[in-house]
């Protein structure tokens, strides 16, 4: 059993992980960790999470057990299909050594051909046919990957695999996301509670914020570009409560357009009334004068240029923009274009007020670390590396006895994102649109230098998690911080400010 633990508050939040408590920090404590490390309080109840919890429905359909156990071995044993003779260690190589290269091995006659040696030649074949614009040929050829493997494999390979072919696998693809919607709030719970990449993002992104606020400071005006259930809010709500500050507004933009998640296409969703009482009610216990909103980008330019000519929006009023792109936990996948949008408003914003504020980006796109100049079978074989690194992530942190709760979780916040149509349809975008800016982002605002004491208790953060993760502050003056598994990068969290 995984146990977490969640502080008593006004309302029950057990929905939410369990950092949301801050009452029993010290009031001259500016430190941040306790904010997510919630083993030092007296007050709080016990939240397990277990069979209970995260029970989950059978993720195949009758008609694919029934196939898989009549062929018996066709489901591959972790001994079958070595990660190490797949693609995962020739991907962590030089592009001149790509996994397309490796020769085939042709088996002796009466020899079956297992999975191991037949499945990169078929990735190199989905990938040209992609590539080349011949979709029914890559559809059928993931068609017969989703007949020889299964969810349920003990390999990442393996179900990495099935999960790129599920587009293809029609009524099986529905199956399987419908049984998991099913469980989907459990799922969350655990998922972000278990696993350090929201924790991480959100960790970095609040202590940057804290750390650039001026001592003297009447009221702090945050600007989220996706908020969500308003998760990564309760710390910050709790640590200017810490520091005397007394208004707070927290608004949250509608982006507009479509985003792609687990519901299909979809407008930004607003803000939910139960996410506004949950805040409202922590403000509230801490003495903390909240105002949420949402605003469409219009509206909030608008909010900014009316109160120009007055003065400025307040001299000590401190702004901070905030913008979360493709996060492991978010359930949808957001445009990269209009996140970089977004961050030269915020930068536009900050200058034209007059007041102090930063800009935070926490950035776990599969496509950020990957250089558009890439042809495109080097950028599926990239995203191959990240999902397979994301999948063996998540795998560090559930014992085998929590196989299928780690299923509904991949088939959750994995799966939906692993195609390589989806790939093929950003590659062109970047191509034609030169979206993408790998490494530093230039938006016109100095990088916010992010201390030592934010790296270390990261690295803190991330001690019950293995040994297999790391993180490292990088960027032209230290204004970024990288969340690596094995050398894989998978979430980057940025800062500037003026």
């Amino acid at each position: 059993m995984m146990q977490c633990e969640i502080l008593e508050s006004p309302s029950s939040f057990s929905a939410y992980p369990c950092y949301y408590g801050l009452s029993t920090m010290d009031e001259d404590d500016c430190g941040f960790s306790s904010i997510f490390n919630n083993t030092e309080f007296d007050d709080h109840i016990q939240y397990t999470i277990g069979d209970e919890t995260l029970q989950l429905q059978p993720l195949i359909p009758d008609f694919q057990m029934e196939f898989l156990e009549s062929e018996g071995s066709i489901v591959p044993s972790q001994e079958a299909y070595s990660p190490t003779q797949s693609f995962t260690s020739e991907l962590s190589s030089s592009v001149t050594q790509q996994p397309w290269m490796i020769p085939l091995n042709l088996p002796q006659p009466n020899m079956q051909i297992e999975n191991h040696l037949i499945l990169p030649h078929m990735l190199e074949a989905i990938g040209e046919a992609s590539e080349n614009g011949h979709r029914p040929l890559a559809e059928e050829i993931l068609r017969c990957i989703n007949n020889k493997l299964s969810p349920l494999s003990q390999t990442v390979d393996d179900r990495l695999h099935f999960y790129m072919s599920l587009p293809a696998a029609g009524d099986q693809g529905d199956y399987l996301k419908g049984e998991a919607l099913k469980n989907s709030e459990g799922a969350f719970r655990a998922f972000y509670e278990a696993t350090p990449f929201g924790k991480f993002a959100h960790f970095a992104a609040l202590s940057a914020i804290l750390e650039s606020m001026p001592l003297h400071c009447d009221s702090v005006h945050v600007v989220d570009s996706d908020m969500g259930i308003g998760i990564q809010w309760i710390p910050l709500i709790h640590a200017l409560a810490q520091r005397n500050i007394k208004i707070m507004k927290l608004t949250s933009i509608s982006m507009g357009g479509h985003q792609q998640g687990l519901y299909g296409n979809s407008t930004a969703p607003c803000i939910s009334e139960e996410t506004k009482r949950h805040l409202y009610e922590h403000a509230t216990s801490c003495g903390l004068n909240l105002k949420v909103e949402e605003k469409r980008i219009e509206e909030l330019v608008s909010e900014f240029k009316n109160f120009q000519p007055r003065g400025g929006i307040g001299m000590r009023e401190f702004l901070a923009f905030n913008c979360m792109l493709n996060l492991p936990h978010m359930a949808k996948r957001s445009c990269r274009k209009q996140a970089l949008e977004f961050l030269r408003l915020a930068k536009d914003l900050i200058n034209c007020s007059g007041n102090k504020g930063i800009i935070t980006f926490g950035d776990g796109d599969a496509s950020q670390k990957l250089n558009s100049s890439m042809d495109f079978k080097s950028f599926f074989y990239g995203h191959l590396v990240h999902y397979h690194a994301l999948l063996e992530s998540i795998e560090s942190s559930f014992p085998i006895n929590f196989s299928e709760a780690r299923t509904l979780m991949e088939s959750l916040f994995v799966a939906p994102f692993v195609s390589p149509f989806s790939w093929l349809q950003t590659w062109e975008e970047m191509e034609r649109d030169s979206c993408h800016v790998h490494g530093d982002i230039d938006i016109g605002l100095e990088g916010c230098r992010l201390s030592t004491g934010i790296l270390m208790e990261v690295r803190e953060m991330l001690s019950g998690n293995g040994g297999s993760y790391e993180t490292m502050i990088e960027g032209q003056n230290g204004n970024e911080i990288v969340l690596a598994w094995k050398g894989t990068e998978l979430v980057r969290v940025s800062a500037w400010t003026n």
